[in-house]
């Protein structure tokens, strides 16, 4: 079975942000964000990550500010990404290069202002 992909425009200080999902075809077991500017290289990764591991994948090629927000309006909106699943346990952030940088620094930020639970994803 193939994985759902879909494109939601998110809208934070009057800027659109297209922000690129992934459900997979059979139950949900958790959320992925992924920074990532490889383009269709990660598209593919995430497509895989999705439809392997059943994990609903967010990825987007954000600055810090952005990344801050995605990840904010993720956790918020857990429940709804998941098709009204329950989704247990912590995001996961995600990414390569510089999107590895904005992960470990929302994660940092993340636990500085005491946000639900992240967890980091290094390769």
């Amino acid at each position: 079975m193939a994985s759902t992909t879909a494109t939601l425009t998110l809208r934070f200080a009057d800027q659109p942000v297209p922000l690129r999902v992934f459900w997979p075809p059979i139950g949900e077991k958790g959320i992925v964000v992924v920074f990532d500017e490889r383009a269709d290289e990660a598209q593919r990764w995430c497509r895989s990550l999705c439809a392997d591991a059943n994990l609903v994948v967010l990825t987007d090629a954000a600055d810090l500010p952005t990344a801050l927000s995605i990840v904010e309006w993720t956790a918020d909106h857990a429940t709804e990404l998941g098709s009204g699943r329950t989704t247990s346990g912590p995001i996961t952030l995600a990414g390569w290069g510089r999107g590895a940088a904005i992960a470990r620094t929302v994660l940092a930020a993340a636990r500085a202002q005491g946000w639900p639970p992240l967890t980091l994803h290094s390769g």
